[in-house]
């Protein structure tokens, strides 16, 4: 491993240890996270009204709380685009991943709170990089940036503090500055309307790129990008053929 690669494997090493522990207590686990986000849940307005701080099962919960649609809650998460706090979840919630092709709407805005950027996106992707970096100790992954490609995002017309769009977006939007230091493209620059992706392909084809994280179909088109560039500056693909066929993505 390069410098940079090593000291981040170094802090991110602890989690291991973690992460086998899901392997051999998982139902444990899964018991005692069940009981924590219904502690966290029990001081909301849904949470007040349906007893959670009483429950201290899951076949309790299970028995109690029948899998719910989206209609059911669609009144609750538009209050919480209004700027309600602790309706649905703790807190104020300024972020909706917005699903598209829905049955009975035609969009579903799902709230996308602290909390689950946190420690559940994100800690899913510093575990990702750890054990990646676990099997692989030659790999040089900080040493260069790394091309991120996500969906588009748009600020809410329902309020003005709210904003919406796919949930690569919107994670995103919300990456630690740090992260934002070693990928492309850089947030100043990021727009995610594939109208605008000509113009961010040229920026980003112009770095060393040493790993992707993507959204499928933006990468495709990045992917289309890189093919154009080296045909237009090379004359041949050809000496390329097979890595390019083998990029994540590739169908």
């Amino acid at each position: 491993m390069d410098l940079r690669t090593t000291i981040a494997y170094n802090i991110l090493k602890d989690r291991l240890k973690t992460i086998e522990r899901y392997t051999q207590h998982a139902d444990e686990i899964q018991q005692r996270q069940l009981l924590e986000l219904l502690r966290k849940a029990s001081y909301t307005e849904w949470g007040n009204k349906h007893g959670y701080k009483y429950i201290r099962h899951y076949e309790e919960y299970k028995n109690l709380f029948p899998v719910r649609n989206y209609d059911e809650i669609k009144d609750d998460v538009m209050r919480m685009i209004k700027g309600e706090k602790d309706v649905l979840w703790r807190g104020t919630c300024r972020w909706f991943a917005k699903s598209s092709g829905t049955t009975s709407d035609k969009s579903k805005f799902l709230p996308v709170t602290q909390d689950i950027l946190h420690h559940c996106h994100y800690q899913g992707g510093k575990d990702t990089v750890a054990l990646y970096l676990e099997n692989h100790p030659q790999s040089r992954f900080f040493s260069g940036k790394g091309l991120i490609l996500g969906g588009s995002h748009s600020p809410s017309a329902l309020n003005a503090h709210a904003h919406c769009g796919d949930l690569s977006a919107v994670l995103l939007q919300n990456l630690n500055p740090l992260v934002n230091l070693i990928r492309v493209p850089g947030k100043q620059n990021q727009s995610h309307c594939p109208k605008h992706l000509p113009r961010e392909r040229q920026q980003s084809l112009r770095r060393t790129l040493l790993d992707v994280g993507f959204n499928k179909s933006d990468f495709s088109l990045y992917r289309e990008g890189i093919l154009d560039r080296c045909v237009a500056q090379l004359g041949s693909f050809l000496p390329w053929r097979n890595q390019f066929h083998s990029l994540p993505g590739r169908v």
